[in-house]
Order: structure tokens, then C-alpha cells, then sequence
């Protein structure tokens, strides 16, 4: 149990400062939040928005920071990155592109250049 706890601390830092609602539940737009980090110094967020996960699996937080906008991006939980493989240029000879996707196990054929100067 503090195993995990202590993996928790290190991975998102210390967490009891948030209000237990957005700890459970999330930061949702519109909603205030203070945050006191340390004795006399208080924090005020405002959430005012976010993006859809793109294909990279981040997301753009837009809130306000004691009345300043600010931006942040995050990995959103749960969000599938796209995975991108190299495509064959068009007009390039030296690219052979394939209608599906694969793996040359063996090549199959000769340069017969080479026999015929042989």
C-alpha cells in the first residue's frame, strides 16, 4: 500500500493540495479552484477549456492562473497514439510502395545486369 503511494508521489507529485472533488472527478470547465502551496500563498485556477486529444495523444488545457490565461499540454489518459510509418514518395523509382502493409523476408530475383556482364 505505501509502495503505492510512494510511486504515486514521485509520478504526479504532491496531490493533497487539490480540492478532493477534482482530485476524484477532474478539473471541469468553468470551475474555480485555490490551491494553497504554502503558508499565506494561494493559488486560483479557472478552467476554461480544453482540446480533443490529437494524434500525438496530447491535449491543450486553457485556464486562467490567478486571472493570467495560460496554456498547457498534457497526454491525455487513455488517448491512443498514432502510429506513423514511412510512405513511398511518389514519383521517387527508388521507392516500391506495397497496398498493404509488410515485411521483405527475402528478394526473390537477380540483378541480371550483372550475369549479363558476366
Amino acid at each position: 500500500m505505501f509502495c503505492d503511494y510512494a510511486e504515486h508521489r514521485r509520478h504526479y507529485g504532491d496531490v493533497s493540495v487539490l480540492p478532493t472533488s477534482v482530485f476524484f472527478h477532474g478539473w471541469q470547465e468553468g470551475q474555480d479552484i485555490s490551491i494553497d502551496i504554502d503558508q499565506g500563498k494561494t493559488r486560483v485556477l479557472r478552467m476554461q477549456g480544453q482540446t480533443e486529444a490529437v494524434d500525438d495523444g496530447q491535449t491543450k488545457i486553457f485556464f486562467e492562473l490567478n486571472g493570467q490565461p495560460r496554456l498547457m499540454r498534457i497526454d491525455r489518459a487513455g488517448a491512443v497514439k498514432a502510429i506513423s510509418h514511412p510512405q513511398a514518395e511518389k514519383g521517387n523509382a527508388r521507392y516500391l510502395g506495397a497496398p498493404m502493409p509488410g515485411m521483405v523476408v527475402t528478394v526473390a530475383a537477380k540483378d541480371l545486369l550483372l550475369e549479363w556482364v558476366a
